[in-house]
């Protein structure tokens, strides 16, 4: 399995110490200008994180640029119109928080998932047990992340 993750998801993963969780689950690569998106004071090691798990940065060539260039979504920005083009070239699971790129990836037949999702995988294949997951949610909440209200219920409600 080949995942390709957006910036979101990097930074979720790291405000819960679980960026090397991702490449239990399979190989997983990121985007050099996604990257870039993840350097933020709040997060001093988030590129040394993404990197000692080994996680795969892929240098963004002028193909990927231009053809993102001929997407016309205003919901999508530069970055996530080549993730886009990326994932469709290469056939890669495309791991968003972003909904506007879940939906325009899945209309476009790539597999794409949020953070629920990882979640899901990770405690299905023992990378995360449910009360580290339970452990999360404040932290996450504390840091302004957004996750689905109904989603994250049936999550508590399940491994509760």
């Amino acid at each position: 399995m080949f995942l390709l993750s957006d910036a979101s998801i990097l930074i979720d993963l790291d405000y819960v110490d679980s960026i090397e969780r991702l490449m239990r689950i399979g190989q997983c690569e990121v985007l050099d200008v996604v990257v870039e998106e993840c350097r933020d004071p709040k997060q001093p090691n988030i590129i040394s994180n993404i990197e000692m798990a080994g996680i795969e940065i892929i240098t963004t060539d002028k193909n990927i640029m231009d053809s993102a260039l001929m997407i016309n979504n205003p919901y999508l920005s530069y970055q996530d119109r080549m993730i886009y083009m990326y994932a469709k070239e290469n056939n890669r699971i495309v791991l968003s928080g972003d909904k506007a790129l879940r939906e325009f990836c899945l209309a476009g037949d790539i597999e794409c998932h949020g953070l629920i999702w990882l979640v899901e995988e990770f405690i299905s294949r023992n990378i995360l047990i449910p009360d580290e997951f339970l452990d999360w949610l404040p932290k996450l909440e504390k840091m302004g992340r957004r996750l689905p209200k109904q989603e994250i219920k049936r999550l508590c409600d399940k491994y509760k």
